[in-house]
């Protein structure tokens, strides 16, 4: 349905709803939106202040249609991203790559590598309404509307200054935000000259880490794979599975011993979990049931979680603006210009390091005498101990993004009747991401200190150093890693650690990429001839755009120095030339065609052409079906093309080969083969608007499918380990592993057009509006609800034996199978109060698990889990707003309340839903307080 959602107001509804016809751009043809063929929503930004939002994703993430991605609102525990805290709408849950982000109708630059656009570029307080067409749309504007258009409609017009200020806060005292936003226009000679300018501004200290709040500092999980609790688990006990108290078994913030050779070369146990405190004296680590590097339901080793560095919510600052200026030549003719800039800056972190095997012989001059003496008592040569270095920072981020784009065009109209415009846009983005890690050669190189002749203690030689024995290589720790001014370090107790040492083992290793983007556009629509239902309407036009993306990464990085990060320098370049027709047919009143093809040509990826047909038919007054089915397409990016990644290292896998858990070395690279994904997209619905008694009234029913072939995809590392483990050989290639006790030096991923994707489900819109005089109450209530149900989607993986498919409808990273929004209000002057809630179906962790209470259940398989499902919720937010005046100004106070009934995730949810796809909050209940002004 396209219906704008309407102000309050003291007139009619059913006098506005009468008069009113909403231009949308569900094409590239002027037509009303309710009776577009394609599904289009529409919401105005008297339903965005509702949410008193601090950025567009604030509103975003409330509409059913769209799912949780990459926004500020998620925990990213992958601190090497460079799309951290940016906000991609992703609509079906098919990912932002498919959904396209425009501006008045127009593509903005990337923002990040992955093509995509974070709409917190857009200032808020510029925003008209946000249209968003619910269905392929790749024939009326191009490539990566295989989901759909999202479209911001922004103001051209404005007379004096409007904008406001605000404040909140958590119930925990964190989460603390400021912003403001101000828009205001100029109108001259004669109202042919029209400048509008707009600035927001938005700066959110974030929340803590885990122990921020009750429900996850009890340290629930390891991050975001479950435990494997082995195959001598006790009989009625899952294979796998999410426990509380999770702690490293073998490593701890001060060091602990896990092993010990004599003199002989025998194995000794006596100096077993103990534990260095800062003073060097040692304790007994009281370690919990241990499976893998990992115990359960321990409090003895807090600090060394898998999630201990994480935010609930990043710390995140973000700056939006833009001025358009508009000319009118003649009654014919207007020249326009736009010029956008953004920055935004977000710190994220990821988890402290881990150095699983140190090996400390007993010469060692920092050992504390007390464990010494236990050595020569002992007859000990060396023990290895484990440690999680809390010295220093673990794996972070500071990311700063910034972007710039220039719009100069002219539009008019041609005996008038046929409208026109021609532009030419540049833009420029560019990420300074600083990622901070440690330096692992020299780490391993520090901590193995020796006496020289003089007595000092200085690093001892590499030949000699246990700790680059050929079974503790992997790609960072090699000889040639090592840097020279070696500082020995002192590891045994937290707090030991000089400066001097922090600044040789971890550094930040800085990453400049640049994303630039030219189009030149030309378009032109207008009637041709007339038939029984009106004029047929035609749009024409032609583009050309240049993409061009650069990495340059510093030489420490490229030399794959880092325990995460090691970027390395690449670029790429796509030239793209398209054009397109459309055409609109009104037979008769009641029935109207419609059609568009697209021919667009890569000079990397080929060419390809899209379609659309599509109709409607009122067969009653207000009553409208409506039906399209289009050919649409995704086209690589330069990332996809020509990535060149470096080698990170994630979060804690489990190797289930030997169950030993680590970090998973992982190196990603471009395929320059790539084609374009192609999409088959069937969209249905019905629509009605009420008139007579039922004026105000609003429904849309939509079922759509999307069929995706050659899809663009990456197998994940913990799926290529699952997949090899499982028995499927192509995924071992990827796979390289050695002789360290984690098994798995390193894991290789690429894109390759292999997969397929069916997504379907229906869309519902129900909208209502009226003045209570005919109930005999005063003012007025708004009340719409958006509804979206997930049928399948179903992604067939064609690189496996015979094409497995899953169906992830429901699970995490697709989306719950029922999420419905609703907003209430009601309007008596000068007091508006609403209401708005959004609600959703159970989540699950994998379909290729099975936990209690589902089909397939039996905790004797390996392919059982302890929780796979994670409950339903609702959550409310009451707004409040009071109108004045004040000297003849308008001011509006407002008042926001989030998750007003303080509803906490669902236990363990955190650990199992984390790289986005999270529709819990973790936050709690806030609240913000500001005013609204008109000058």
């Amino acid at each position: 349905m396209a219906q704008e959602a309407q102000p309050a107001t003291t007139a009619d509804a059913a006098e506005e709803a009468s008069v009113q016809e909403l231009v949308v751009t569900g094409s590239r043809i002027v037509a009303s939106g309710v009776a577009a063929p394609t599904p289009v929503t529409v919401l105005d930004s008297t339903k965005m202040l509702q949410l008193a939002p601090a950025a567009l994703d604030d509103v975003i993430s409330q509409l059913p249609a769209f799912r949780n991605n990459s926004g500020p609102n998620q925990v990213q525990r992958n601190a090497g991203s460079t799309t951290t805290g940016q906000s991609i709408a992703n609509l079906r849950g098919l990912g932002g790559a498919r959904t396209l982000t425009l501006v008045d109708g127009r593509r903005m630059v990337p923002t990040n590598p992955s093509a995509t656009t974070s709409t917190a570029i857009i200032p808020l307080g510029l925003v008209k309404r946000m249209e968003v067409v619910t269905g392929g749309a790749s024939a009326a504007y191009g490539s990566d509307a295989v989901a759909g258009v999202v479209n911001f409609i922004l103001a051209d017009r404005l007379e004096g200054v409007r904008g406001s200020i605000y404040g909140g806060i958590s119930e925990h005292g964190d989460n603390e935000e400021v912003g403001a936003n101000i828009a205001f226009g100029i109108n001259g000679a004669g109202d042919r000259l029209r400048l509008v300018v707009g600035v927001d501004y938005n700066k959110n200290w974030g929340v803590g880490n885990i122990y921020s709040r009750p429900w996850s500092a009890v340290q629930p999980g390891n991050s975001g794979n479950p435990i494997s609790f082995g195959a001598s688990r006790p009989a009625g006990t899952a294979a796998f599975g999410w426990a509380n108290g999770v702690q490293f078994a073998n490593q701890t913030p001060g060091g602990v011993i896990n092993s010990a050779t004599t003199l002989t070369g025998a194995a000794s146990t006596v100096l077993n979990q103990l534990t260095f405190n800062p003073d060097g004296t040692t304790s007994p680590l009281v370690r919990g049931p241990v499976f893998g590097n990992l115990m359960i339901n321990s409090n003895s080793n807090p600090i060394a979680t898998p999630m201990a560095q994480w935010n609930l919510k990043q710390p995140l600052e973000q700056l939006a603006s833009m001025a358009r200026i508009s000319f009118d030549v003649s009654e014919t003719m207007t020249l326009f210009a736009d010029v956008n800039y953004a920055r935004s800056r977000v710190v994220t972190f990821s988890q402290h390091h881990q150095a699983a095997a140190i090996t400390i012989r007993a010469d060692n001059p920092f050992l504390p005498a007390g464990i010494r003496a236990q050595m020569t008592a002992n007859n000990i040569a060396s023990f290895n101990m484990g440690r999680v270095n809390t010295d220093w920072l673990g794996t972070s981020a500071d990311n700063t993004y910034q972007s710039a784009q220039g719009v100069i065009g002219v539009k008019g109209s041609i005996f008038d009747k046929f409208r026109w415009d021609a532009s030419f846009t540049h833009g420029r983005s560019t990420v300074d991401a600083q990622v901070y890690s440690t330096r692992e050669a020299n780490l391993s190189a520090a901590l193995f200190a020796v006496r020289d002749s003089s007595g000092n203690v200085v690093c001892g030689p590499i030949a000699s150093n246990p700790n680059f024995a050929p079974n503790r290589l992997t790609n960072s720790v090699q000889p040639g890693n090592v840097l020279p001014g070696c500082v020995p370090m002192n590891p045994f107790g937290v707090g030991n650690v000089t400066d001097a040492v922090r600044d040789y083992v971890s550094g930040f290793q800085p990453t400049e990429i640049t994303m630039d983007r030219t189009v030149a556009a030309v378009n032109l629509s207008g009637p041709l001839f007339r038939l029984p239902g009106g004029n047929a309407q035609i749009a024409v036009g032609a583009e050309a755009r240049w993409d061009g993306l650069d990495q340059v990464a510093d030489d420490l990085q490229i030399r794959g120095l880092y325990s995460a990060g090691n970027n390395r320098s690449y670029s790429g370049r796509e030239r793209v030339q398209e054009a397109y027709a459309e055409i609109e047919l009104p037979i008769l009143d009641q029935i109207s065609l419609n059609g568009a093809i697209r021919r667009t040509n890569y000079r990397q990826s080929g060419s390809v052409t899209t379609w659309k047909v599509g109709g409607t038919l009122e067969p009653l007054e207000g009553l409208r079906l409506r039906a399209t089915r289009s050919r649409d397409i995704r086209a690589p990016s330069l990332s996809d093309l020509f990535l060149l990644g470096g080698v990170s290292a994630t979060g804690s896998f489990v190797n289930p080969f030997n169950g030993q858990s680590d970090r998973l070395p992982v190196q990603t690279t471009g395929n320059a083969a790539l084609r374009p994904e192609t999409a088959d997209t069937f969209t249905a619905g019905i629509t009605y608007e009420g008139h007579d008694a039922l004026a105000g009234l609003r429904l849309s029913l939509d079922y759509y499918r999307i069929k995706v072939k050659d899809v663009i995809a990456t197998v994940g590392a913990t799926d290529v380990l699952a997949r090899c483990f499982g028995g499927q050989q192509i995924y071992c290639s990827a796979i390289t592993f050695d002789n360290s006790p984690f098994g798995i030096a390193k894991i290789f991923v690429q894109p390759f057009n292999q997969s397929l994707l069916d997504v379907e489900g229906v869309d519902a819109e129900i909208g209502y509006r009226t003045r209570l005089a005919g109930v005999g109450l005063p003012g007025e209530i708004d009340a719409s609800m958006f509804i979206s149900w997930l049928r399948h989607y179903r992604s067939t993986d064609l690189a496996g034996p015979g094409g497995t498919t899953l169906d992830f409808a429901g699970y995490q990273n697709s989306a719950p199978k029922q999420t419905a929004s609703a907003f209430l209000s009601y309007h008596l002057d000068p007091i508006t109060i609403g209401l708005q809630m959004r609600t959703f179906s159970s989540i699950s962790y994998s379909p290729l698990f099975f936990g209690p209470g589902e089909a397939g259940y039996n905790p004797a398989l390996s392919t059982s889990i302890n929780k796979n499902r994670f409950e339903p919720q609702a959550m409310f937010n009451l707004n409040l707003a009071y109108d004045l005046k004040i000297a003849g100004r308008k001011v509006q106070l407002f008042g926001n309340v989030a998750n007003l009934t303080n509803r906490n995730p669902p236990e363990f949810a955190i650990a199992a839903i984390n790289l986005g796809g999270n529709p819990y909050d973790y936050v709690g209940r806030s609240y913000k307080f500001g005013l609204r002004f008109e000058m």
